[in-house]
């Protein structure tokens, strides 16, 4: 920066010529080079903070709080130059304490825009880091990143009413974010709590199960139906069936309509190349318009799980996606072992997750015809 007595550029005669360049008080200019772009931008960005904060590009700033002589004496006992000991101070000794939440997540988004574009980073990562970060800078807007306290994490992260797996999910989310602001000088430490992996033992339903589910859903339940069956026989998370309305079922086209606020990713989606299931369940409810889901729907749903004998003291927790689980195993040998055909209609974007979470049984292919023959009408 002209007049500042810093800048940065690349040394073409070097391996790794990404530098950093610090006017000293007697007037030299020594280079401290970097592995790569990314670190030296980092460093300058950290060293242009403190000149604009104190006035003077000083070569001890007041932020590291030690005498030159303590930094010889550093230098001589690490082999060390003093300007890296310096450089390295910056990042670990000096913390910013004016920055907020919502500036250290625009600034770390439009990183990752970056990183985007150069093709560093995929589209779902960074769909899925953007959608996690802004959901916690909406709470926590204009808090200051230095006081964030592992108690506020803990707090936040309990206070999501979302899957175990998807809490995991944000934690490292929010690691990652706070490991950054650590890099930046924003935060001393990382204040994300440790996690605990998520024991996922899935489940797959077998076609008397689901029937038994169904009949109680008729008998007691009603009003639940189509926003189950959209979960059982179309593969929908809870989240997006929860937003669903009747005017995003096309009827004509065989396809569902997601809204972004209904989706995982926060963007619409289609629903396509689904059996006729779904279609035949929901047309002998089928409404005009509105929402799917009824009002109570979240305790009606719990009460659902009672009768069925989940929940509660002494009972078994209602398996963590199990509909989603059960129709895709179901899906996978109805389409005889097409696993692209199923990412497909569950909307991922690779096979390792189907094959990770999904494929949990290997269904006969006469029980997966059964399962699929509820609610189709007789030719």
């Amino acid at each position: 920066m002209r007049g500042l007595g810093i800048s940065k550029g690349f040394d073409k005669s070097r391996k790794n010529g990404w530098f950093v360049c610090v006017r000293q008080p007697d007037g030299r200019r020594p280079k401290l080079y970097f592995a790569d772009e990314r670190a030296r931008d980092q460093a300058f960005a950290q060293k242009l903070k403190e000149v604009r904060q104190y006035g003077v590009p000083e070569v001890v700033s007041p932020s590291d709080r030690q005498t030159l002589a303590e930094m010889k004496d550093r230098a001589s006992r690490t082999g060390l130059t003093i300007l890296e000991i310096f450089m390295r101070g910056l990042s670990h000794s000096r913390v910013d304490v004016r920055t907020t939440i919502d500036i250290a997540v625009d600034e770390l988004l439009d990183e990752q825009e970056k990183l985007f574009q150069r093709g560093q980073i995929s589209r779902p990562r960074r769909l899925e880091i953007r959608r996690m970060l802004r959901r916690y800078a909406d709470r926590n807007r204009s808090r200051l990143v230095a006081e964030i306290t592992r108690a506020d994490l803990r707090g936040y992260l309990d206070s999501l009413e979302v899957a175990p797996q998807t809490r995991l999910n944000h934690a490292r989310a929010l690691s990652f974010f706070f490991r950054w602001c650590v890099a930046e000088g924003y935060a001393r430490d990382n204040p994300v709590p440790a996690q605990r992996g998520v024991d996922r033992i899935p489940s797959v339903f077998t076609n008397a199960q689901v029937d038994a589910l169904f009949d109680r859903v008729h008998r007691d339940f009603p009003e639940l139906l189509a926003m189950l069956g959209v979960q059982w026989f179309a593969g929908l998370r809870p989240g997006a069936s929860h937003h669903l309305r009747w005017e995003d079922i096309d009827f004509n086209r065989a396809r569902i309509m997601i809204q972004p606020h209904g989706n995982k990713l926060r963007q619409p989606d289609i629903v396509r190349d689904l059996p006729p299931t779904v279609f035949g369940l929901l047309a002998s409810v089928r409404q005009p318009s509105g929402p799917i889901p009824p009002p109570n729907h979240i305790r009606r749903v719990r009460e659902l799980h009672e009768a069925l004998g989940y929940g509660g003291a002494g009972r078994p927790r209602w398996p963590e996606d199990v509909a989603r689980h059960t129709f895709a195993s179901n899906l996978y040998a109805h389409y005889e072992l097409d696993s692209r055909r199923v990412e497909a209609v569950l909307l991922h974007s690779s096979s390792a997750m189907l094959r990770k979470h999904y494929l949990l049984k290997n269904i006969p292919a006469e029980d997966a015809a059964a399962y699929f023959a509820r609610y189709v009408p007789s030719a």
